[in-house]
């Protein structure tokens, strides 16, 4: 005997945010089409079934008018009016952004790209200043820095090699490294 199913995501989705379930909720317009988005998402996922031309066109317009119907209704203003730049928390950057976007709707195509080059130098700069990254790297950094010659490789070498746990003397590295 099979388990019994849950409610099918889509249905939680849009009840789930219903004013009847929840004060202050929201009825969301479009459930049909993101039905329709859902179920080619998980045929191509489950089953590799690659969508036609005609239905993506289908949920891509689907999408677009689930969005321009319902960003108001959740967040109160139009979805034309959906600004990436407010996400970023940080005052300049973000100031930076805006400008060139102004710029860029003014025709100034060079100065919106320099304006957004200060803006990433600036975020990538504060980040590597950043007290609260390992020893003032940038957040974005994985594992060490490369050492960029023979004496800072010897160097991290000896820092980070631990001694034999029996010696009888010194090994040829523990003696490198104490030169």
């Amino acid at each position: 005997m099979r388990p019994r199913r849950r409610d099918p995501f889509i249905k939680r989705f849009f009840e789930g945010l219903h004013p009847s379930n929840f004060p202050g909720g929201v009825e969301l317009h479009g459930q049909y089409g993101i039905k329709r988005l859902n179920d080619l998402r998980n045929g191509f996922k489950h089953t590799a079934g690659f969508p036609g031309p005609n239905a993506i066109a289908d949920v891509k317009a689907d999408t677009a008018h689930f969005f321009l119907e319902n960003t108001r209704r959740v967040f109160g203003f139009a979805f034309d009016d959906v600004d990436l730049a407010e996400v970023v928390q940080h005052d300049q950057t973000r100031a930076h952004l805006k400008t060139a976007a102004q710029l860029n709707s003014e025709g100034s195509l060079l100065e919106a790209m320099g304006t957004l080059a200060i803006a990433f130098e600036e975020l990538m700069n504060d980040q590597t200043r950043d007290e609260h990254a390992p020893r003032g790297r940038s957040a974005y950094s994985i594992g060490e820095p490369m050492p960029s010659t023979a004496s800072e490789r010897s160097s991290r070498r000896c820092m980070t090699s631990s001694p034999p746990a029996t010696t009888a003397g010194p090994t040829t590295s523990s003696r490198a490294c104490a030169r």
